[in-house]
């Protein structure tokens, strides 16, 4: 569902290593633990398909943490992402969503493993959120916890962050991360510290056309000296 605040176009320089990627194909992307308030059933998971074809989740089940096996005829569209919900009317009439469940079980406000399996029974994905560092703090309250970027080992705490629910029509994000993923991409700059144009905010737009002031360079982009990696 991937509930974001505002939309914006989040640029993320990739500062982790290889060891951080996620392998799996389908992964759990945004847990809903805690919501703000705590007498209404507004839990959810969602997961995410990072293939570039669908996937057939017919008889796929959650065993950890929640419990649920996903009907015959389920398919995940390539790219797309699918809400499990406590209650899914309950989700629905809150943040206008559609989803399927319900679940049995409930997630912990100070953590719990979730696992994913296929419909042979091998694990797809696997989660063990926490309710402190490295995991978001403050993530609960009202508040979701989502996978910064799908390619990231979502079983870090590092990588997720918490999103502020208020949902899309759709479930899917209003805003955009763009992941710099290499380390001889090449980027564009302006010398000095002058403003490129009149408009100190003109550049930040997808449609500026920069002049032949500016130069090219290599990633990666980092503060001070060797203090930068990207993958």
């Amino acid at each position: 569902m991937r509930l974001p605040v505002t939309n914006r176009l989040y640029f993320l320089t990739a500062l982790f290593s290889l060891a951080a990627l996620a392998k799996g194909s389908v992964v759990i992307n945004e847990i809903y633990y805690k919501p703000a308030d705590k007498t209404s059933p507004e839990e959810f998971v969602e997961i995410h398909n990072r293939n570039p074809t669908p996937v057939n989740l017919s008889g796929w089940r959650f065993t950890q943490g929640i419990n649920y096996t996903f009907p015959e005829g389920t398919v995940l569209d390539a790219g797309g992402h699918l809400v499990l919900a406590e209650h899914p009317a309950m989700l629905r009439a809150v943040f206008s969503v559609a989803s399927l469940g319900p679940y049995s079980g409930r997630l912990a406000n100070d953590g719990e493993r979730l696992v994913l399996r296929d419909r042979q029974g091998g694990m797809v994905d696997e989660v063990e959120y926490d309710g402190e560092f490295p995991w978001p703090v403050g993530g609960g309250d009202g508040g979701s916890i989502e996978l910064i970027h799908p390619a990231l080992d979502n079983n870090l705490g590092g990588s997720w962050r918490v999103s502020t629910v208020g949902a899309g029509p759709d479930g899917t994000p209003w805003e955009e991360i763009v992941f710099i993923d290499h380390n001889d991409r090449r980027w564009r700059y302006k010398k000095g510290n002058s403003p490129p144009t009149g408009d100190a905010t003109a550049w930040r737009e997808a449609g500026y056309n920069e002049n032949v002031d500016w130069k090219t360079g290599r990633t990666s982009i980092g503060y001070g000296d060797n203090d930068d990696q990207t993958l």
